[in-house]
């Protein structure tokens, strides 16, 4: 199994689905990090091993890991009421917008 690359990465991020539903830093961009590694895990990556290369990528090009409630990744707005049993945390990856472009 070859080890996930940084253009592989950056593919795949840039592939994802972004959220929409949780504030983040401008010029950023948010990702569902266990959609993301769903993906990486389905094209033949070891899920660890593609876990410990993202985090270290997205932290290396200036983002974060997120963890965000379950009232914000349900899409409750702030005041309305949240449903009566919410769903999981979600762990997002903050990303800047610019490495996402395809490398020259």
């Amino acid at each position: 199994m070859a080890e996930l690359t940084d253009e592989e990465i950056r593919r795949a991020l840039g592939d994802a689905p972004q959220l929409s539903f949780a504030r983040k830093r401008p010029g950023h961009v948010l990702v569902d990090r266990e959609r993301l590694l769903d993906g990486i895990e389905e094209s033949g990556h070891d899920r660890e091993e593609a876990m410990e290369r993202l985090d270290a990528w997205v932290i290396a090009v200036g983002g974060r890991t997120r963890v965000l409630p379950p009232a914000i990744s349900s899409g409750t707005r702030p005041g309305r009421r949240a449903a009566s049993t919410p769903g999981p945390a979600v762990i997002a990856l903050e990303v800047p917008r610019a490495s996402l472009e395809p490398s020259v």
